[in-house]
């Protein structure tokens, strides 16, 4: 039988975003990460094994830098395997105007999670680093989400490490 939350700490580390980025305001380089215009597309996939349940994932998220650093946005991700699962949320990325090789961000997330015999609201917010050169066509964020989700049962941690890479093209 699923316990509700039990696996997900693992899937949901692994379901975070990865960003692709396609800067439509400007035809020079930036000078910060996430420049107004930057379009920002993402794929996901992830997976968690264990006695009781082998669950797969797979989500994209959209999201458009209205200002330099703040990028409004939506993400889904389907979880699937021995149960059926999925996950809608409002995301918001911040990033101060630094031109540095590794700059802070901030990340929020409100959505609403369905699980079997479980459905829910989600809660998140993020901190981390963009590692890279803001002009350089690949970067890296790595940095640490904490969520809940909240259900009939109670609420559950999921937790878990922010790992993507950013793709300028």
């Amino acid at each position: 039988m699923h316990q509700p939350g039990k696996h997900w700490k693992i899937v949901a580390a692994l379901s975070l975003l990865t960003g692709l980025s396609a800067s439509t305001a400007r035809a020079e380089a930036p000078e910060y990460h996430n420049p107004q215009g930057s379009f920002l597309l993402g794929l996901s996939g992830g997976a968690s094994f264990s006695r009781n349940a082998s669950v797969f994932a797979i989500g994209a998220s959209t999201g458009y830098a209205v200002f330099h650093g703040v990028v409004p946005g939506v993400r889904g991700v389907v979880f699937f395997g021995d149960y059926a699962a999925g996950e809608t949320a409002g995301t918001l990325l911040l990033t101060p105007p630094l031109g540095w090789v590794a700059v802070p961000f901030v990340g929020t997330e409100v959505g609403y999670r369905w699980e079997p015999a479980l459905d829910g609201p989600l809660l998140g917010v993020g901190v981390g680093l963009f590692v890279g050169r803001p002009d350089d066509s690949v970067n890296v964020q790595a940095g640490w989400m904490f969520r809940r989700f909240w259900h009939d049962l109670g609420s559950a941690d999921i937790s878990g490490p922010v790992i993507s890479l950013s793709i300028r093209f």
